[in-house]
């Protein structure tokens, strides 16, 4: 009877010794579980923030290489015209144009670049390649003016019409400074619902007595109470609301709302060209 309590005891004492790590290694497991879960989840976040990133960049840089392709076409085309002797009223002003048109887009280009550089150096996708060919496009865009200036000197000394094309280079110049200036201008409103109602801006649809209603622009809202920006300046809009949209219509892939969780800091226009598309009257509704 002894000897089978003794038996008992140490069955009893093995059991508990070999179970307690057993519950340990379990919680230990499930730690280790749900940190794999958190650090997938987190990496998830990055490479879509990254993929994002890439995406813009390319975009970009797309759009920077269609320009110094048009330019190449652009300069034979002046090349080729350089090389006659005599020149008509019409190929004056066919030249002037090109060259014009060719200095808005070299112009277009560096300050795309110069932006592209600035995003890039604060973008988690910085990296020595992707600054290389920032670079080697800054070297492409001043090999090109460089050929534009030769190809005016060579226009000045192959004819004498060269004054009458600096006069019409000169005076379009005048022209485009003034229509780009009015193509950079656009106009924004940001308020509650009834400032906008104060100011004749929209106006209720649907619901009864303000309750499930939906704010639509009015057809003839009144553009005296915006605010004129250039779009070549102005990116970020403050708001400082607990919630924001837009009223007005703009491609939702060409701006954001940035903020911590339940609190709008500023409309952030990520791809100006596109953002003032299809209306430069832009309506915020904060909320």
């Amino acid at each position: 009877m002894k000897q089978s309590f003794i038996v008992i005891l140490l069955l009893i004492v093995l059991f508990s010794c070999t179970s307690k790590p057993e519950d340990d290694n379990d919680d230990l497991f499930q730690e280790k579980i749900t940190k794999l879960e958190e650090e997938n989840k987190y990496l998830r976040g990055v490479n879509n923030a990254k993929d994002s990133a890439i995406n813009n960049f390319m975009g970009t840089i797309n759009e920077i290489s269609q320009n110094i392709d048009i330019i190449k076409q652009k300069e034979n085309i002046i090349s080729l015209s350089s090389l006659q002797e005599n020149m008509d009223a019409n190929m004056v002003e066919a030249i002037s144009k090109d060259i014009l048109f060719i200095n808005d887009l070299m112009e277009q280009n560096r300050k795309t670049i110069e932006q592209l550089n600035l995003q890039l150096s604060n973008s988690i996708i910085y990296s020595e390649e992707l600054q290389t060919t920032i670079n080697n496009f800054l070297s492409i865009i001043n090999s090109q003016e460089e050929q534009i200036s030769k190809l005016q000197e060579q226009l000045s000394s192959y004819h004498g019409e060269f004054e009458i094309l600096q006069n019409h280079i000169d005076s379009l110049k005048v022209f485009a400074l003034s229509a780009q200036e009015e193509l950079n201008t656009a106009y924004y409103i940001s308020g509650y619902s009834n400032d906008l109602r104060d100011y004749s801006i929209i106006r209720n649809k649907g619901g009864m007595f303000g309750i499930g209603s939906v704010y639509i622009l009015l057809e003839d809202f009144n553009k005296n109470a915006f605010e004129k920006i250039d779009i070549t300046e102005v990116t970020k809009i403050p708001l400082n609301c607990s919630n924001a949209e837009l009223l007005s219509k703009h491609p939702s892939y060409s701006y954001k709302f940035d903020g911590p969780p339940n609190f709008t800091n500023n409309l952030v226009i990520t791809r100006p060209k596109e953002f003032w598309s299809t209306s430069k009257y832009l309506v915020i509704l904060k909320k």
